[in-house]
């Protein structure tokens, strides 16, 4: 499935909006997989090793989907699903080589995993690092391999303390360094845009410059052209599996089982676009309908605010409570600077409630044990 306009001309320039749709949906399909996974996890225990190695994963996956993709279509899966192609600079060769498509395959997948590494370790010490831990558990790691070591070899313990150091200032470094690389980064991929928005450019990233491909649509003669390479590939694997079939019975036998194979993975191949996207949007789907029932749910089983819980009962040598709630307990004035002793709940006037608790360390009423830290000034709206 792809949105492929067979009238089209592969001289015109895709869109930006085309380019920028394709970029941003193998993202999405990732967000999907990995909440899948998650999902999943909480019935099968197994999953959750692959949650620990998701980039990992994702990576393989992504890498073996858009290397058969450009082995098929000189396009990454999200390419070939917008009607794109990669194509020469030059425009002189009408397809690819083979060591385009493994480069193409490689950066598509080493630039968005290298970039997820990046981003996780500046996050986890630059949050150590702001809460003025920074490098922390390294420093301790460092310390106790130091002491292991003390008493074996006072060489191997200053190598230990050395390689420590290293390790700290490093990491100090690209804490520091990688706001900056990043802001350059997105900088020049701003300018490609910029560029090929307006037109001078027919590349929009980086790295298809260093590849020296640029992207153009698919009109029906590509189409027709790799249509007749699939097919003259497809007759030749069937004839020689009949031609090393030969004349024995048993070999017949496993010319036609090794034929059923290859016509299920060639129908794989066909359907296996059509087969993610469907599986994409019945997940989510789903997950709209189920979430629609929860909140559906949720609604119908709000419960009421439980009641507040009883007032502790005033303790017979305390100083009592006045039957005006609004007089303080301690002066038997009106709280115009009201207080709230949080341990029991009761209300006094401000400089009241300090000086007794600064004096006797408890509620002046119910005599429950409170420090200057349990004392809340209350303010009206």
């Amino acid at each position: 499935m792809s949105f492929v306009n067979l009238g089209g001309d592969e001289k015109t320039k895709p869109t930006y909006f085309e380019i920028i749709a394709a970029d941003q949906l193998v993202p999405s399909l990732k967000s999907a997989v990995i909440y899948t996974l998650s999902v999943f996890s909480q019935r099968y225990a197994w999953l959750h090793r692959l949650l620990q190695y998701e980039d990992e994963v994702l990576a393989l996956l992504m890498f073996i989907v858009d290397w058969h993709s450009l082995s098929v279509s000189d396009a990454t899966f999200a390419e070939a699903l917008y009607g794109l192609k990669r194509q020469h600079k030059d425009d002189t060769k009408p397809r690819l080589t083979n060591k385009q498509r493994m480069q193409s395959a490689t950066l598509q997948v080493l630039i968005p995993y290298t970039h997820s590494k990046a981003v996780r370790l500046y996050q986890l010490h630059a949050d150590q690092g702001i809460l003025g831990l920074a490098l922390s558990s390294a420093s301790a790691a460092d310390t106790n391999s130091n002491s292991r070591t003390r008493s074996a070899n006072p060489e191997t313990e200053e190598v230990f303390r050395d390689l420590g150091w290293v390790r700290r200032f490093v990491l100090s470094m690209y804490v520091r360094s990688y706001p900056w690389i990043h802001a350059v980064c997105q900088g020049i991929q701003f300018t490609y845009h910029v560029s090929y928005l307006l037109g001078p450019s027919l590349v929009h990233r980086p790295a298809l410059h260093l590849l020296g491909l640029h992207m153009s649509r698919v009109s029906a003669r590509d189409l027709e052209l790799m249509t007749k390479e699939k097919a003259d590939s497809r007759q030749a694997q069937m004839s020689r599996l009949t031609t090393a079939a030969g004349s024995g019975l048993s070999l017949r036998g496993v010319s036609a089982v090794a034929k059923s194979g290859l016509s299920l993975l060639h129908f794989l191949s066909d359907h296996h676009h059509n087969a993610l996207m469907l599986a994409v949007f019945g997940f989510k789907a789903l997950e709209w309908w189920f979430n629609s029932a929860e909140e559906r749910l949720a609604v119908n089983k709000t419960l009421p605010p439980p009641p507040p819980p009883p007032a502790p009962r005033p303790a017979q040598r305390g100083v009592g409570l006045p039957a005006d709630t609004s007089l303080c307990p301690i002066c038997r004035c009106t709280c115009s600077n009201p207080a709230q002793v949080a341990t029991s709940g009761y209300v006094f006037c401000y400089p009241c409630i300090f000086n007794y608790i600064m004096d006797k360390q408890r509620c002046p009423v119910s005599f429950i044990p409170a420090s200057l830290d349990h004392i809340r000034k209350l303010y009206k709206d």
